[in-house]
């Protein structure tokens, strides 16, 4: 089975609570496989499950799988999992999820560039500099880099983020598949809070069209202003490009302002390579505000909060 490939199994098979559940837009489907859940090798990931009713939350006779091949390949963001980025985002989201907002991940993943990037670990072996910021998660990430173990799939275990709901589709440039994209992202999320963002790069740029070669890596304002008029409080991961970094936050600041419009403060959270916005519904201040406090009692020294 080749990377993408739709397959339909037949027969008995439980479905893993760790993948979202959702009807299969496409019709072209192969052959009848009578095969369980248990017998798919552990190679493939189960990422879209859906079957003739809809979603599926127990037992069915026939039910349709897109599989992806050896997936640690093949998706970026597998290769950063768990440098210093990595330990600072989720350290944010765990104080917006301990701040009682329902978090969803849109993790955008994209094909594997095969750069040398995700290489910045050693936080993990200076426990004296880095744990105090958030232990649990600390031991978590270098559980996992001490393993040998990279993937994205493990952001959602204990000490890391439980609960959080992720939606872990492959993003490609061609558009009419990012449209999709998108509205099968919100569905699958209506019931979170706050929706983080994890783009490749950041916001999109002048010189990469939306659908063009290279559009996977950022999200628009399109997507942007979509995903707020849904209600949903926003966070958006951006590494800095090659420009005086005070100015770019204040830049950006005023057009997420201009996109969305909100009621409530925006904020920009600092660190070394990259910052994330926020920006809040009216609806969700008072946790927004709890979170933005334990970022400045946990996060002191590598992250700084702009507003």
């Amino acid at each position: 089975m080749k990377f993408g490939d739709m397959t339909q199994f037949s027969g008995i098979g439980i479905v893993s609570p760790n993948f979202q559940a959702r009807r299969s837009c496409s019709s072209a489907w192969s052959q009848d496989i009578p095969l369980s859940f248990r017998e798919i090798p552990s190679a493939f990931v189960l990422d879209h499950i859906a079957a003739p009713d809809g979603l599926v939350n127990e037992p069915v006779d026939s039910i349709k799988l897109r599989c992806y091949n050896n997936p640690s390949k093949n998706l970026m963001k597998n290769q950063y999992f768990g440098d210093i980025n990595d330990y600072q985002k989720y350290g944010l989201l765990r104080c917006l999820s301990q701040a009682g907002l329902k978090i969803g991940l849109c993790w955008m993943l994209t094909q594997n560039d095969n750069s040398g990037d995700g290489g910045h670990i050693g936080y993990a072996q200076n426990p004296d500099r880095y744990r105090d910021h958030d232990p649990e998660l600390f031991f978590a990430l270098q559980a996992a880099l001490s393993s040998g173990t990279r993937h994205i799939s493990l952001a959602a275990q204990p000490g890391i983020l439980p609960g959080a709901l992720s939606f872990s589709d492959l993003l490609t440039d061609q558009a009419s598949q990012r449209f999709d994209y998108f509205s099968r992202l919100f569905k699958a999320l209506e019931t979170i809070d706050l929706l983080f963002f994890d783009p490749d790069n950041g916001l999109e740029i002048p010189s990469t069209r939306y659908g063009h070669r290279g559009s996977s890596k950022y999200l628009y304002w399109r997507e942007v202003r979509q995903a707020y008029d849904l209600g949903f409080s926003l966070l958006i991961y951006q590494h800095f490009p090659r420009v005086q970094r005070t100015e770019f936050i204040q830049r950006m600041i005023a057009r997420i302002r201009s996109k969305t419009w909100p009621k409530q403060r925006i904020y920009a959270f600092q660190a070394k390579w990259t910052v994330s916005f926020l920006a809040g519904q009216s609806s969700h201040a008072s946790r927004i505000q709890a979170a933005v406090d334990l970022v400045r009692q946990s996060w002191s020294g590598l992250i700084h909060i702009v507003e």
